[in-house]
């Protein structure tokens, strides 16, 4: 019997235990979320990378305001508020700084050419998202032979019906550019041909391309071509062929 008094007695104590030990987990954790919403506030907001914009703008877009709580704000509603409201924004980053600091890093998109619709020029970044509309082409390339329907800013290209396998190409061309560095050079990419690719290039080269080429190996081979020209001197213009598997021709104007 004395036995059994001892072990509900122990089982008492270890129970009492358990329920202080957890109370005073809960307590702590309270403690802190209670410190980090009373002491870790925005006081300083900073803006960094590359972009257009004005840090004013973008932390207006982010809707942040001083005094907001560090931990309390949710980054991916701040991502989705910036890129939303300006369309050059392809990519947002956001970072505490404890105690106080906020830093916002943004890199705007590469433009990769202008598609006309309804007399007006839109303007495509090279990963597709419309980054505003002018009534002139202006910089960028000139994508001809490509249709988009219900264009609106800083939505993705929505390519008319027989457009789509074009639009598709066109961001694969743009991506291989951007990744060799020779996006900017671009002033037409020309789709009006059933089975062909022409690009413009450097106001001295036209450029011809199969679909579905791998284009990052294809300009690779251009870029060969462009520098032993430049090596034996040859400032002709001309068309370069990449249309043939392991051939480059050069045919000068």
């Amino acid at each position: 019997m004395a036995r059994r008094r001892r072990t509900r007695r122990w089982r008492h104590r270890r129970g009492l235990g358990i329920l202080y030990k957890l109370l005073s987990v809960i307590v702590i954790s309270a403690a802190i979320v209670a410190a980090l919403i009373m002491f870790f506030k925005v006081d300083k907001i900073t803006v960094s990378g590359v972009t257009q914009y004005s840090s004013e703008q973008i932390i207006e877009a982010s809707g942040i305001k001083l005094g907001d709580n560090l931990f309390l704000l949710n980054k991916y509603e701040i991502y989705d508020a910036i890129i939303a409201k300006l369309p050059y924004v392809s990519s947002v980053s956001i970072n505490r700084k404890l105690p106080d600091g906020l830093v916002i890093e943004v890199m705007d998109s590469n433009q990769g050419g202008v598609i006309q619709h309804g007399g007006e020029y839109w303007i495509v970044s090279a990963q597709g998202k419309l980054l505003g509309k002018r009534a002139e082409a202006g910089k960028g390339a000139v994508i001809l032979g490509i249709t988009i329907e219900e264009p609106a800013v800083g939505e993705k290209i929505k390519p008319a019906e027989g457009s789509e396998r074009r639009v598709e190409q066109l961001l694969e061309l743009f991506a291989a550019l951007e990744k060799k560095g020779m996006l900017q050079g671009v002033s037409r990419v020309d789709f009006t041909e059933d089975s062909v690719i022409s690009m413009d290039y450097a106001e001295a080269y036209a450029v011809k391309f199969p679909y579905g080429a791998d284009f990052v190996y294809k300009l690779s081979q251009f870029s060969i071509v462009m520098e032993k020209l430049s090596e034996q001197g040859d400032i002709r213009t001309g068309t370069i062929d990449l249309m043939h598997e392991g051939r480059v021709n050069f045919i000068p104007d």
